[in-house]
């Protein structure tokens, strides 16, 4: 056993050492006092700034997540990301300071403009009720697709802020059926309003937002700020038609139009009374096309894409561009034909050229395009070579172009 005397020496050390460390920690803890003091005396410009200039600062570097989600074989992990991309980015904004935080949550538009999928993002309903809140009064854009359960949920929530719809975007897989009662029909400051064009395989449309049936509550609905209405398949135009009443529509975007909706619009423009401007119609028989343009006088931009034409109707409407009551505020018209047909292509440029060099009464054509397939063009020539070969005689000169 150590002597009494051994033992008081190692206490002796032990309590030099402690003293040692003791004046060490002294000494770091004065001069972490000193850092931290020099550190909150320093003024960050940036926390310094008006909220004002912050916020606006803050509208521009968190990026906006309003992409098409409508492919069904996209990455549905990475879709997941991408719609919860811009909520992240802005909590993570609001998590830097208190101040920041303020500016975040306070700043109404960070979050007037949202996109979810709701049959990918795995809590819809939490999303929707965090986010919208925090738009205020202001208007918004929204890109919802529908999930294929409890769209009821989704759509009621949605329907809290029907007041404040500006932009809205809904998509739909085939299977989504959305009774019209839930369909909100307070929409006084709605622009634009597109629905899927998906139907069901028993004709009913993939959303039901104007499913026709004998309960039907829409017939009353105006949309009196709607400028745009874009529709994919023939079913929805009539319905849309029939039961909206939109005052300031200017654009009509049409695929595959046939008789049914053509007899709507027609009934569409006697009791809404619109001055529409622009049409675009993809994969519609051009006698259809023709009396959209006569029904349609105030057009300015027409844009037809692989129209289903004869040369007849194209003849037919190289002589109506003759006539000033015909087309009279036509600025700009773009054709893309499906097929290469000599004397089609020609009569399409004769319209054209008269309106490029004015006709009295009209306004003189601005713009004007017509473009055919290069391989249309390439079997045209090949059916001319083996004429050809056949021993047809053929003498094929091209000519300069000249335009004014």
């Amino acid at each position: 056993m150590p002597a009494a005397a051994g033992l008081r020496a190692q206490l002796a050390q032990i309590e030099e050492s402690m003293a040692v460390l003791e004046s060490q920690l002294a000494s770091l803890r004065f001069e972490k006092h000193q850092l931290l003091q020099d550190l909150g005396e320093i003024v960050y410009p940036v926390t310094t700034l008006p909220a004002e200039i912050t916020s606006e600062i803050f509208r521009h570097i968190i990026p906006e997540i309003r992409q098409s989600h409508s492919d069904e074989d996209e990455d549905r992990g990475d879709a997941d990301d991408n719609v919860r991309h811009r909520y992240h980015r802005l909590l993570r904004l609001a998590s830097v300071c208190r101040r920041w935080r303020a500016v975040v949550l306070s700043t109404c538009a960070l979050w007037n403009s949202i996109t979810v999928l709701c049959d990918i993002v795995r809590d819809p309903v939490k999303l929707l009720q965090a986010w919208l809140p925090r738009a205020g009064k202001l208007p918004l854009d929204l890109e919802i697709r529908l999930p294929r359960f409890d769209d009821c949920t989704i759509m009621s929530i949605l329907g809290l802020y029907s007041s404040q719809w500006r932009r809205v975007h809904f998509l739909a897989s085939a299977s989504t059926i959305f009774p019209i009662e839930h369909f909100p029909v307070n929409l006084p400051l709605l622009e634009t309003l597109i629905l899927p064009g998906i139907a069901s395989s028993d004709s009913v449309l993939g959303i039901g937002v104007l499913k026709e049936d004998e309960g039907l509550a829409l017939t009353s609905l105006t949309l009196s700020h709607l400028h745009t209405f874009e529709s994919t398949i023939h079913d929805l135009h009539p319905l849309v038609l029939r039961y909206l009443t939109l005052p300031a529509l200017t654009h009509l975007k049409f695929r595959d139009l046939n008789k049914t909706g053509l007899q709507a619009l027609d009934t569409y423009l006697s009791h809404s009374s619109p001055t529409i401007r622009t049409l675009d119609l993809s994969h519609t028989r051009f006698s259809i096309a023709h009396t959209c343009f006569v029904i349609l006088p105030t057009l300015r931009h027409v844009s037809l894409t692989y129209p289903a034409c004869s040369i007849r109707d194209v003849q037919n409407f190289d002589a109506a561009m003759k006539s000033a009551r015909f087309l009279p505020s036509l600025e700009s018209l773009t054709c893309k034909l499906n097929g290469f047909v000599v004397e089609l292509a020609a009569n399409f440029v004769n319209a054209i050229s008269l309106r490029l060099r004015g006709v009295e009464g009209t306004t003189k054509l601005a713009a004007a395009s017509i473009s055919i397939r290069d391989r249309d063009i390439a079997e045209a020539l090949g059916n001319l070579r083996n004429l050809g070969r056949r021993g047809l005689k053929l003498d094929i000169n091209g000519t300069p172009v000249c335009t004014e």
